[in-house]
């Protein structure tokens, strides 16, 4: 673990109670008691430092700072003092602010989102919203349960990652809420779904060209989209992406693009030409 994940209802007070599934993974699964300290984050992704005070069979209480900021990440398993420092960094351009991504993935058979979930946050994701398209299963009364435990899963990856940020991962809705889930389309966010056909009019550099403010990818189930929800993604902004000719499995589609999409931002000032 490289960081501990404050739970929703922490009121921001100097210290947090934990029960549960939570306590036993600091008591149980990382062996961690009273005197250990760890990194941890807030849903806001403000950064504290923590450190067990009491641990019980039922609970377990940590102290809660704002972080001093060691420059590394504590090795948990390695003792409660134990810092490993990160490398010196190395002179590179400045990639500017991080450009929030959205993750709109149609709902895969079996448990195959429980792995896209946890791949696209490592990857940087800082919104999933999961879609029930025409050719996907719809989770009916287990929707809620589902999204508990891709809420659990996404915590788990940042645990896990050390991201900046804790995602957001949205209750299952279908292709006519796109609208009011992602509001109305601006000049300066891009919108791209990914389509087994090359029926893009420009690469994903050429849409990166203008840097936008935001971005989001839909991703299709098994089957692909049907030629009614391309028409509605088409009328809500989003342009084809066709990421070559392999058929790529819908979990290899996602991080494919993902992580695609992250490095072409990461380094754009390295491909777009000085002035």
């Amino acid at each position: 673990m490289r960081q501990f994940v404050l739970p929703r209802d922490w009121d921001g007070s100097r210290s947090c109670d934990l029960a549960g599934e939570r306590a036993r993974y600091l008591r149980d699964v990382l062996r961690l008691g009273p005197g250990d300290r760890f990194p941890g984050i807030d849903r806001a992704g403000k950064r504290y430092d923590l450190e067990i005070t009491t641990a019980t069979r039922d609970r377990v209480r940590i102290a809660v700072k704002p972080a001093a900021g060691t420059g590394g990440f504590r090795d948990v398993h390695a003792g409660a003092t134990s810092v490993r420092p990160l490398p010196e960094p190395r002179e590179l351009p400045d990639p500017g602010p991080i450009v929030p991504l959205t993750l709109i993935q149609c709902l895969p058979r079996g448990t195959k989102m429980d792995i896209i979930v946890r791949q696209a946050v490592e990857a940087g994701v800082g919104r999933i919203i999961p879609l029930v398209s025409s050719r996907s299963l719809h989770p009916g009364g287990q929707g809620t349960q589902r999204g508990n435990r891709w809420d659990r899963i996404a915590r788990e990856a940042v645990q896990q990652c050390g991201s900046a940020f804790v995602p957001t991962v949205e209750a299952v809705c279908g292709f006519g809420d796109l609208v009011s889930v992602l509001g109305p389309v601006s000049g300066d966010s891009l919108r791209l779904f990914l389509h087994e056909s090359p029926l893009a009019s420009g690469t994903i550099h050429r849409y990166c060209t203008v840097p936008p403010v935001s971005v989001a990818v839909c991703v299709g189930p098994e089957g692909g989209f049907s030629s009614e929800e391309t028409g509605l993604l088409d009328s809500l902004g989003f342009r084809p992406v066709w990421l070559g000719p392999n058929v790529l499995r819908t979990e290899t589609a996602s991080i494919f693009a993902i992580g695609a999409l992250r490095m072409i931002l990461l380094e754009r000032s390295s491909w777009i030409p000085s002035e």
